[in-house]
């Protein structure tokens, strides 16, 4: 499937979901009125494409030539440019190269080749038990370790790829709601291993004094397409890369807390969305009950110095 076929399905994903943290009127808004990629988000989608599916690079971008466009030659050269490259996404040789040379730096990195040895661009669809929302996404990379066992993993460009910065984008951007959204996914598209755990067995060691050391062992057995057996849920992996020299790579594993948040932020956006489309209202930044916020002073400005 390509992104196009993707983007054109009409539910709902995780990106769009996002836009209900500032309010169900934004997101009416957005739906109606898209927004053209930002410079950022184009590199970004460059760096991804350079990276997962490099072979199909040309597809679908676009490398604009270097010319003069005041020479006659030089603009012969870029009207057989538009003409060839019709349809596509059109980037500077600038923006390529850098992209171009972050992904070279990344390939280096064996952890990165590791988390990337699985499939590409996986694209997943599910209607949410809850709401009865039609629920997207596409993974970047999902692979499996020799038990099945899944890790998500996903790719992101920044300017800081510290663990502090990133901390802050993970709330800013809603990469937790991401997290929390692929997992689902993930799991309802029976994608996950099960846990079964047999029965509890009494065994006994010799300890260290020469005496028995009884204790209880329970088996467990990891198994694919089983309606029996507890679901294994993936592992969330980012791996995050600076877009300026030398373009240094960080990797940072999602933990329970953050997927949990996760987790609450997409109840509460699915539960809004399926109320907003079911009364056709969608409220703005003063709520649902039209009234002013207090503002109170932030606790910085009433500390006192010790």
């Amino acid at each position: 499937m390509t992104e196009h076929e993707y983007r054109s399905n009409p539910a709902i994903s995780r990106s769009e979901l996002w836009w209900f943290s500032k309010s169900p009127e934004y997101f009416k808004w957005r739906k109606a009125n898209p927004i053209e990629p930002t410079p950022a988000l184009l590199f970004g989608q460059v760096a991804h494409k350079l990276l997962l599916e490099p072979d199909t690079f040309e597809e679908e971008f676009a490398v604009a030539p270097n010319v003069d466009r005041r020479t006659k030659a030089g603009k012969e050269e870029w009207d057989r440019f538009c003409l060839e490259s019709d349809g596509k996404t059109v980037v500077s040789a600038d923006v390529f190269y850098q992209a171009y040379s972050m992904i070279l730096k990344a390939r280096e990195i064996p952890l990165v080749k590791e988390l990337l040895a699985g499939e590409h661009e996986v694209p997943l669809f599910w209607t949410d038990a809850d709401t009865d929302v039609d629920c997207k996404c596409r993974l970047d990379c999902m692979n499996r370790d020799e038990k099945g066992r899944v890790t998500v993993v996903d790719y992101k460009t920044t300017n800081d790829a510290t663990y502090r910065a990133f901390a802050k984008d993970v709330m800013q951007y809603g990469y937790a709601l991401q997290a929390a959204m692929y997992s689902e996914g993930v799991i309802q598209n029976g994608l996950c291993p099960k846990l079964i755990k047999g029965k509890p067995k009494r065994r006994w060691r010799r300890g260290d004094d020469g005496k028995r050391e009884y204790y209880t062992e329970i088996p467990e057995t990891v198994v694919m397409n089983s309606d029996e057996g507890e679901t294994i849920r993936p592992r969330f992996v980012f791996i995050v890369q600076e877009k300026n020299e030398p373009y240094m790579v960080n990797i940072f594993e999602i933990d329970a807390d953050f997927i949990q948040f996760g987790y609450d932020q997409m109840r509460e956006y699915l539960g809004t969305y399926r109320s907003c489309t079911d009364l056709d209202w969608w409220p703005g930044l003063l709520g649902v009950f039209n009234q002013p916020q207090i503002l109170t002073l932030p606790r910085w400005a009433t500390a006192k110095d010790e």
